[in-house]
Order: C-alpha cells, then structure tokens, then sequence
C-alpha cells in the first residue's frame, strides 16, 4: 500500500476557459494533489533527497499552471498530471482542480482525477 503526501490549496492562475472573456486575463485556480508514494527510506534517512520535496512540487505545479493556456479544466488536470509524472517518482495522483467564481450561483466547481503510473 502506498502512503499519501498531500499538498492542499496552491492557489494559481491560468489563463482558461470557453468564453472570450476567460481568454484575455488569468483567473485564479485552486490545485490540492495527494501523491501516492512510499516513504519508508525518507523515514529512515530523514533526508529530503529521499524524499518528494513539497516546495519543488509546488512550484512545479504552479510554473506549469501559470504557463498554460487550455479552454477546459479537464484538459489542464490531465496535462498537469502527466507532467508531474514525468517529473517526479511519485505512483498515484489524485488532483483536484477548482476555478472559483466560474459560474454564477456557485462557489466553486472543478474537477478531480486519480491517476496511477
């Protein structure tokens, strides 16, 4: 069984979304992700080498966040997770992406993905 780091709550932006509107500014996106990993030898050593660094794992997401333009949110959750993939050890990732204020009436909506290698 595989342990779980999370990271809630990175808030970003991006510039996405369908309307014309959506595609001339960012708008503020909130990434939570639980990373699926063993760490047993982060345990034993107490040495972040031997382990997922959560600041560069944040920074990560939020650069490739920043830097992308997509019109559905489906769309950056699934690029997001295949770059941390390619960039990162971790096994399972389960991403929940939110874009506040996106439609009237609600606070929040979003997507949320699990994905293994």
């Amino acid at each position: 069984m595989l342990d779980i780091i999370f990271i809630e709550n990175i808030v970003t932006e991006a510039v996405i979304g369908i309307h014309q509107f959506e595609k001339v500014a960012p708008q503020k996106l909130i990434i939570s992700v639980e990373l699926g990993t063993d760490i047993r030898q982060a345990a034993d050593t107490d040495d972040v080498k031997d382990a997922l660094n959560y600041d560069e794992v944040s920074r990560f997401i939020d650069d490739f966040t920043r830097k992308s333009q997509y019109e559905l949110i489906e769309t950056l959750a699934e690029n997001l997770v295949k770059a941390l993939f390619e960039n990162f050890t971790m096994q399972s990732i389960k991403l929940r992406l939110q874009k506040p204020g996106a439609i009237a009436l609600t606070q929040n909506v979003g997507v949320s993905i699990y994905r293994t290698r």
